[in-house]
């Protein structure tokens, strides 16, 4: 089977022991990369609105870490307790661009925050403590 430098360059037929010939892409499988990249630009994190100071909110991903973001940044209609989807950029960074508010999400962690609730209010004697 003969192939041209370029099919060979794309099938990595053309590489040598430690160095590619000249106008060969430079990355394994250009293809599989570009598909990491779009992968990793779909991730998305979820942020929920801890507090609204002036211009600012605070912020609490799911894994507790806290960030302060102007609220300029954020869509408009967010309160205490928003839940904000964000999806990550090819740096994988947050794409604060692409916040939007997840009010599904929101609910949900309210419904689950209540059954909590109620779950301790049943399951506390209710007696005071004596010292």
């Amino acid at each position: 089977m003969r192939m041209d430098f370029q099919a060979a360059c794309s099938h990595g037929l053309a590489r040598r022991a430690t160095r590619q010939p000249s106008g060969c892409p430079t990355t394994r499988n250009p293809l599989s990369q570009r598909l990491r990249l779009q992968r990793q630009a779909m991730k998305t994190v979820l942020y929920a609105v801890d507090r609204l100071d002036r211009n600012v909110a605070v912020l609490v991903s799911d894994r507790g870490e806290t960030i302060e973001m102007p609220r300029l940044e954020l869509p408009s209609g967010i309160h205490e307790g928003s839940v904000l989807r964000v999806r990550f950029g090819a740096q994988n960074l947050p794409d604060w661009s692409s916040a939007v508010i997840d009010r599904e999400e929101e609910t949900r962690r309210l419904k689950e925050a209540k059954q909590q609730l109620d779950e301790m209010k049943r399951s506390d004697p209710g007696a005071d403590i004596k010292v």
